[in-house]
C-alpha cells in the first residue's frame, strides 16, 4: 500500500525499529490497531514508502529460543499466497520482535473509514443477525479460500496451530469476499516425523483445538484440519459449534478422543446440512492420520458447483454398466426407496417441479414428442432422471424447461457456461452438457435432494472397500 494513501493530517513522525532502517512505526495515536499484554499491532512503513501492519511480540529471553523464532520469521517471509497474510520483513530491539505484514485489515479501521475488513467471526455474526448481503455461497467461498491457504502452508511443511474464525481476515471484493489466514507468527515447521510435538511448543485456542493438542500430545497437519472442521461448522450453522454448547465441549472432545468415533456428534453435525456434515465429520476424525488432508477438503462436493455435481451424477450413471455392484450399492442402505434423503418416495418430493410428471402421476415422464417413460422409486432411477434431463435438456417440453429454470435459475437458451474447473473438476467426464443448463438442473434437484451426492460417494466407497477384502 503506497504512502500517499495515508490520510491527510497524519503525523509522519516515525520511530525506527531496531537496527533495520527499512522498518519504522508511525507515532500517530491512531496508528495503534490492537494492543494487549502480549501483542501490539500498529501501522508502519517498510522500505520508506510501503504502509504495513507491524505486529510486535515479546522477544524470547533465551538465545536458542530467539534464534529459532528468527529462523521461523525468515521462513514466513518466503511465503506468498493470495489467501495468507504476507510477511515482508522483521526486526527487533532489546524487548520486542516486530513483523511487517500486509495491512489487509488495518487501514480502514484506523482512519475513520467504513470498516470494509473484518474477521470471519464478525462476518458470520453479521449473517446470523440478518445481513442478507452475506449469503451462504459467499461464506462457503470464504471457507474454500481458507482451506486453500492452509493447504499452501502444509505444502511448505508448516502447521498454523491456531486456526479459528478470529484468525481469518475477510474483506468485500467484487460482490463477494476475499479471505486470508492470519496470525502465522505462531506457525511452526513440522519435525522429521511429520508432527510438531507439544512438548516443544504450545498451540491453539481451547475451543478450536484438536484433542491431541488439548492433551499436549502433538500438533500436526491433521490438528489444523480438525480446527478448520470446527470453523466450517461454525460458518454453516451461523455460529454453532460442532462440539456443542460451551459447557459440553471438553467432554465431547475427550469422548471423541477415547471412543475413536464421531458418533456422539452425528445429530449436532446434521444441523450443517448433509454435505457439510459429511465434510466436517471427516475432518473431525479422532485419529489425526484419518482426517482429510487440506487438499482433500478442497476436493469435497461441499465446494462443488451445481454443474460439477451434475457431471459427477452423470459419471456415476455411466458407471452402472461397467462397475459390477455399483447400482445395487446405490440402491442399498436406505437408497432403494429414497431413504437416503430422509424417507419417502423421491418421486413425491414436494420441491420437484409440478411439470415433471404427466398429470401428476409420480414417475410418469412425458417427452416432448408425446411418448412416456416410467421412473421407479429407487435412487438409481433418480440418477437416471438427472442424467437424462442434463444431457437432453433442450429436447424437453418447454413447460418443463421453464419450470426447472424457474427453480434452478438460468435461461432457456444455450450460452455462456457457469461454474468452472473448481474442486469438482476431478469428476468431470466428456459430455455435451451445457454448463448453464446443467447448473439449473443441479440447483433444482440438489435443492430437493441435498444428500444425493453424499449418498452416491458413500456407495462408491463401500463398493471399493468390499473389493479390497
Amino acid at each position: 500500500m503506497p504512502l500517499q494513501q495515508i490520510p491527510a493530517g497524519w503525523s509522519t513522525t516515525l520511530k525506527a525499529v531496531g537496527a533495520d532502517a527499512r522498518l519504522a512505526l508511525y507515532a500517530h495515536r491512531n496508528a495503534i490497531i490492537f494492543d494487549n499484554s502480549v501483542t501490539r499491532v500498529q501501522l508502519g512503513l517498510y522500505d520508506g514508502d510501503t504502509v504495513v501492519a507491524v505486529k510486535r511480540t515479546n522477544r524470547p529471553a533465551k538465545k536458542d529460543e530467539l534464534a529459532k523464532a528468527l529462523r521461523e520469521k525468515d521462513t514466513l517471509k518466503a511465503l506468498n499466497h493470495p489467501h495468507i497474510v504476507r510477511s515482508f520483513s522483521h526486526a527487533m530491539d532489546e524487548s520486542f520482535i516486530y513483523v511487517a505484514l500486509e495491512p489487509f485489515v488495518a487501514l480502514p479501521l484506523v482512519t475513520g473509514q467504513q470498516a470494509t475488513s473484518l474477521t470471519l467471526k464478525h462476518l458470520v455474526q453479521q449473517s446470523s443477525a440478518g445481513d442478507r448481503s452475506i449469503g451462504r455461497a459467499a461464506r462457503i467461498d470464504v471457507l474454500r479460500q481458507v482451506a486453500d491457504g492452509l493447504q499452501y502452508l502444509h505444502s511448505n511443511n508448516l502447521v498454523h496451530r491456531d486456526v479459528k474464525p478470529m484468525n481469518v481476515l475477510v474483506r468485500p471484493q467484487g460482490g463477494g469476499f476475499v479471505a486470508k489466514l492470519s496470525d502465522l507468527e505462531f506457525a511452526k515447521e513440522l519435525g522429521s516425523s511429520g508432527g510438531a510435538q507439544a512438548s516443544t511448543f504450545a498451540g491453539g485456542t481451547q475451543d478450536w483445538q484438536a484433542p491431541e493438542v488439548f492433551m499436549k500430545q502433538a500438533n500436526t497437519k491433521g490438528s489444523d484440519v480438525f480446527s478448520l472442521g470446527l470453523v466450517a461448522f461454525f460458518v454453516c450453522t451461523d455460529g454453532g459449534h460442532a462440539l456443542g454448547e460451551k459447557r459440553e465441549r471438553t467432554d465431547n472432545l475427550m469422548r471423541l478422543k477415547y471412543s475413536g468415533s464421531t458418533g456422539h456428534l452425528t445429530s449436532n453435525l446434521a444441523r450443517a446440512g448433509p454435505e457439510a456434515a459429511d465434510l466436517v465429520g471427516a475432518m473431525l476424525a479422532a485419529v489425526p492420520a484419518a482426517r482429510l488432508a487440506a487438499g482433500a477438503v478442497l476436493a469435497h462436493p461441499f465446494f462443488w458447483t451445481p454443474g460439477e455435481k451434475v457431471r459427477y451424477v452423470n459419471r456415476v450413471h455411466s458407471s452402472f454398466a461397467r462397475a459390477a455392484g455399483l447400482q445395487a450399492a446405490v440402491d442399498g442402505d436406505g437408497g432403494g426407496k429414497g431413504g437416503c434423503w430422509g424417507g419417502g418416495d423421491w418421486r413425491l418430493q414436494a420441491r420437484l417441479p409440478a411439470a415433471l410428471w404427466q398429470r401428476g402421476a409420480p414417475g410418469r415422464f412425458e417427452h416432448a414428442d408425446g411418448h412416456t417413460s416410467q421412473y421407479g422409486n429407487r435412487t438409481s432411477e433418480l440418477v437416471r432422471l438427472v442424467r437424462n434431463l442434463s444431457q437432453h435438456f433442450a429436447e424437453q417440453r418447454p413447460e418443463l424447461r421453464r419450470a426447472i429454470l424457474a427453480v434452478g435459475g438460468g435461461s432457456a437458451g444455450r450460452g455462456g457456461g457457469v461454474g468452472g474447473a473448481g474442486a469438482g473438476g476431478a469428476v468431470a467426464v466428456a459430455s455435451s452438457v451445457d454448463e448453464q443448463e446443467a447448473a439449473a438442473v443441479g440447483r433444482c434437484f440438489f435443492g430437493a435432494f441435498p444428500s444425493l451426492v453424499v449418498h452416491l460417494r458413500r456407495a462408491e466407497a463401500r463398493l471399493a472397500q468390499s473389493a479390497t477384502k
